[in-house]
């Protein structure tokens, strides 16, 4: 495996995607040290850019640059190899070069790769040292959390330990988790969208409105990952990844950009929205019909 994606990595040339940036940079400057520095544990570590910023989810460019980004990795160990040698590997990968083809590392901590126990790194993340087994428990998770978990590369992982681990944080919310979110986002579409926006803007109370405004656009987006089965990031990338949807997410996308300048529409964009998730909630068998209201369809939801 080694061989193949060393082989796959020559003569590519250099990108300013900062993912490529860090995977070019382990294999041609860092795995030749480690192979030298640590031969009995080379094929006991992971090696990967996950969780770590803009680039994992492919969304870095020239205003995400000046911190987490360039030429960085993480290393992940065995529980049982991080207290034997995680502070000597820490130590090793803090005297890396920080520039690649003059491409400069800015880290936003200390240290610009990091080492990291498997279990520590995914509790770190989520909470949990394994994807959890009860609804509950996954309800207890940020899904920006499980977001960063999912995105990113992992670049070398001979024992398997992390990737599978990774694998299944990404096989999705079980249903339960899954529909009990929907319920609550169905209702957070119906509070901001159905009836305090249209109230507020009946009482010419505009502040109020645009706040019921902006609530509603977050909970529709964050609806829309629900029913495409995807984690939705943080905030500041929730639009972005929105435009990545499935085609339906398009259509929503255009009645967005059509309210943003007028508040009066925005209560006919809201009941135009509802048409387009009322057709994808029947169509996943979610709700018995299509026509209604937010509200109308949390109530269908069925879940334990």
């Amino acid at each position: 495996m080694r061989e193949i994606t060393k082989n796959a990595n020559k003569g590519v040339a250099m990108t300013v995607r900062g993912i490529d940036v860090s995977s070019r940079f382990f294999w041609e400057i860092a795995l030749p040290v480690f192979e030298s520095e640590f031969p009995s544990y080379i094929d006991q570590i992971a090696v990967g850019l996950v969780a770590a910023g803009s680039d994992c989810a492919g969304n870095d460019d020239e205003v995400s640059r000046d911190f987490d980004w360039g030429p960085r990795f993480q290393v992940f160990l065995t529980e049982h190899d991080f207290k034997k040698i995680g502070s000597d590997m820490q130590s090793l990968l803090d005297e890396l070069p920080s520039d690649f083809h003059g491409i400069e590392c800015h880290p936003s901590g200390l240290h610009a790769s990091c080492v990291y126990s498997i279990d520590g790194f995914f509790t770190l993340n989520s909470g949990f040292a394994c994807a959890p087994e009860l609804p509950e428990d996954w309800l207890c998770i940020p899904e920006s959390g499980l977001f960063d978990i999912t995105h990113g590369q992992v670049f070398y992982d001979p024992l398997g330990e992390f990737t599978e681990r990774r694998k299944r944080f990404m096989a999705y919310y079980p249903d339960d988790a899954w529909k009990r979110l929907i319920f609550a986002s169905l209702r957070d579409c119906g509070e901001y969208g159905e009836r305090l926006l249209p109230r507020s803007i009946a009482h010419d109370d505009y502040y109020t409105a645009q706040i019921a405004w902006w609530n509603f656009v977050e909970a529709a987006m964050k609806l829309g990952f629900l029913l495409d089965r995807r984690y939705a990031p943080r905030k500041q990338w929730l639009y972005r990844e929105f435009c990545k949807l499935s085609v339906d997410s398009a259509d929503v996308v255009n009645l967005l950009w059509n309210a943003q300048s007028d508040i009066v529409p925005r209560i006919e964009l809201v009941d135009k929205i509802a048409r387009i998730y009322g057709g994808k909630l029947h169509n996943l068998g979610l709700i018995s019909g299509s026509s209604g209201s937010f509200d109308l369809w949390a109530g269908d939801i069925q879940y334990a």
